[in-house]
Order: C-alpha cells, then sequence, then structure tokens
C-alpha cells in the first residue's frame, strides 16, 4: 500500500509541475516530460507489463490534460513503457550514464513516435526536442538512485 501511495504522489506532483508551470520560450524546449520520466523509472523497476499498465494510465491523463489525443497519447505511452521494461534488465545497477543514455533515447524515440502518429492520422511534423531529451536525461539518472531508495524503504 506504501508503494502505491508513493507512486501516486510522483504522478501528482510531476502532473503539477507539467500543468501549472508554463513554459514559454526556451524554458519549454528544455523542460523534459516528468510523468514520462515516472514511466521509464516504473518500467525499470517493475518490468514491461506495469510499465504498459502505467504508460496507458498516464498517457489518458496527459491526454486529458494536455488536449491531445487521447488514443496517440496512450498507444505512446504504452509502447515505450513496455520497451522500457523488456530493456530494464539491462541496464539495472550501471551507471549514471547508461541511465542518462537510455533516458535521453528513450524520450527521443517518445517525440518521434508521436511525431511519426500524428502524421499518420493528423497533419504532417516532425518534432525532435533534443534539448528537452538531454535534460530529461539529466534529470532521470540523477533522480533515479534517490527514487531507488525511496522505494527500498518502502519494502521493509
Amino acid at each position: 500500500m506504501k508503494i502505491i501511495l508513493k507512486i501516486l504522489i510522483l504522478f501528482l506532483v510531476a502532473f503539477y509541475w507539467e500543468f501549472f508551470f508554463s513554459r514559454p520560450g526556451w524554458m519549454g524546449v528544455l523542460s523534459p516530460p516528468l510523468p514520462f520520466l515516472i514511466i521509464l523509472f516504473i518500467s525499470l523497476k517493475w518490468k514491461e507489463m506495469t510499465g504498459a499498465m502505467s504508460g496507458f494510465v498516464l498517457g489518458g491523463i496527459y491526454a486529458g490534460l494536455f488536449s491531445e489525443p487521447p488514443g496517440l497519447s496512450c498507444l505512446s505511452f504504452t509502447l515505450l513503457g513496455y520497451f522500457a521494461g523488456k530493456v530494464a534488465p539491462f541496464i539495472m545497477d550501471t551507471p549514471r550514464i547508461v541511465l542518462f543514455v537510455f533516458a535521453l533515447c528513450m524520450i527521443l524515440l517518445y517525440h518521434f513516435l508521436c511525431s511519426i502518429l500524428m502524421s499518420i492520422f493528423y497533419e504532417p511534423m516532425l518534432q525532435l526536442r533534443f534539448l528537452s531529451a538531454v535534460v530529461g536525461g539529466a534529470v532521470f539518472a540523477y533522480f533515479h538512485p534517490l527514487l531507488e531508495r525511496l522505494f527500498m524503504k518502502s519494502r521493509r
């Protein structure tokens, strides 16, 4: 029960940060998608099915809050949560630089997948936010060990 409460608190903090702090100009370019970083953490911690389920739920919430097409957000978050869970056994207990590169690649893949899906179903667009991916990778690499310790204490 403590684990679910901690995950819900993380989700609320991430969505609060995404929704209430508008980021005009360079701040919008540099801000990482925090709910997606939480999906990456959940996928690494509890593997692919939990990552896919959390991706689906967060994709629906994200679509509702930010007026994005709900099916596309759910699909992209679910696919990347599942893929991150499949990769998880290979990058557990690795240095932070590996976590940085992993998060960087996953965020770029997320932007690419969203652009492809939007191009197929709506209007052609290609949007890769490399600076956002770099910042997101750095944030994920910094906070991943801290979150691991937070969730290890809840098992005792």
